[in-house]
């Protein structure tokens, strides 16, 4: 049984059939540039996925290299056994065999030892040119997208610009790497001929830090002697303090004379410093400005003459401070008139105040007493 059409499903059936071909027509139009993002995306992917292998990758084969440079900002970081093992040059640095190429890196070269163990080298001469990373760049990159990817989290309050932050500043450090180029000159032994360990070379800043296997490397390339015929153009410290004196130079500077004169010549070690007096006796006491002295007379000024010495004066009498003493018992009292220089001499036998022990000078003799008493016994043993 056979149905019409009706004119509204007809009228549907066309406009079926011209969205058909018009979609048919428009692919084929738009295919190519579909196809042509699709290849943009899949390479951009592709790219990106090698960007994102190789960073992490290169993060990952230089974490030890970061934790060394982190460390150069705190030196206590690193134990002293790895510090003794590294050798450190500038530019600049005189009687080493390093050079600093301006715009080309460094060259160095090592001493003819083995560069693992510090024996004898054996082995041939091993001429590397590397590349050495700067981590600088990378490492002060990193902190700072990070850091700032912190505080705008905080500020707007928006957490997932911490994991942002932190992909987009270990991807701005990667991309902004550098490199040293440097060329090192070094010898191995037969034993470590197959290890590559050592040397290690990394940067920091313009200093360039070269990690040996023995410290014994680093002492003599140093101070060691390394002079032979391939090294002509770098300046060689002194080996040896042989090697000083037979180059002329004195073992110490000579003394020239002094103020006083040139010192006397003595075999004695125990040489004494100062010239000693013939005699012992107590040393003579000059006042420049001498006060007026008050005793029971009155007033004596310091200025008068002093006396004429009697002529039958004995040797007992003691001259002080340039004034002569008549001779006297030593109990006797001194003679009115007479200043503190013609009181005798203290035996040690008697006791003053203690306020006159605080005293010095005229002061203390113009209040001694004029007799002391003895004690009966010592205050240390009992009386027999």
């Amino acid at each position: 049984m056979n149905r019409r059409i009706t004119g509204w499903q007809r009228t549907f059936l066309k406009a079926v059939q011209w969205a058909d071909s018009f979609s048919r027509w428009l692919w084929q139009l738009i295919r190519p540039l579909v196809w042509w993002l699709v290849a943009i995306a899949r390479r951009v992917f592709r790219v990106l996925w090698q960007e994102a292998r190789g960073m992490a990758g290169w993060y990952v084969a230089h974490a030890n290299d970061f934790r060394l440079y982190a460390v150069e900002y705190a030196p206590d970081l690193l134990s002293q056994g790895e510090r003794r093992r590294e050798i450190r040059v500038i530019p600049g640095l005189r009687d080493v065999a390093a050079e600093h190429l301006e715009g080309r890196g460094w060259h160095v070269v090592l001493p003819d030892c083995c560069v693992h163990c510090g024996h004898e080298g054996t082995g041939p001469w091993l001429d590397e040119r590397r590349e050495v990373e700067n981590y600088g760049i990378p490492f002060w990159t990193v902190v700072l997208v990070i850091t700032l990817s912190h505080l705008l989290a905080l500020i707007l309050w928006r957490f997932s610009l911490i994991p942002l932050g932190i992909v987009l500043g270990l991807a701005a450090g990667y991309r902004l790497r550098r490199t040293v180029p440097s060329r090192i000159r070094f010898r191995r032994c037969d034993e470590h001929a197959d290890s590559f360990r050592y040397p290690a070379l990394r940067v920091f800043g313009d200093e360039l830090i070269i990690r040996v296997g023995a410290k014994s490397v680093r002492q003599r390339f140093l101070h060691g002697d390394r002079s032979d015929g391939d090294r002509s153009g770098f300046a060689v410290p002194t080996a040896s303090w042989e090697d000083f004196q037979a180059a002329g130079e004195p073992d110490f500077p000579p003394a020239g004379p002094g103020p006083a004169g040139p010192a006397p010549a003595s075999d004695s070690p125990t040489m004494p410093l100062v010239d000693l007096p013939d005699s012992h006796a107590p040393a003579r006491i000059e006042f420049q400005d001498a006060l007026p002295l008050r005793d029971s007379t009155g007033d004596v000024s310091a200025e008068e003459p002093p006396a004429t010495p009697p002529a039958d004066q004995t040797t007992d009498s003691r001259p002080a401070d340039g004034l002569p003493v008549e001779s006297r018992p030593p109990d006797s009292e001194p003679a009115a008139g007479s200043s503190f220089a013609d009181a005798p001499l203290s035996t040690g036998e008697e006791e003053l105040p203690d306020h006159l022990d605080r005293l010095d000078g005229p002061e203390r003799y113009s209040e001694l007493p004029a007799e002391a008493d003895e004690p009966d016994s010592p205050p240390d043993r009992r009386p027999e």
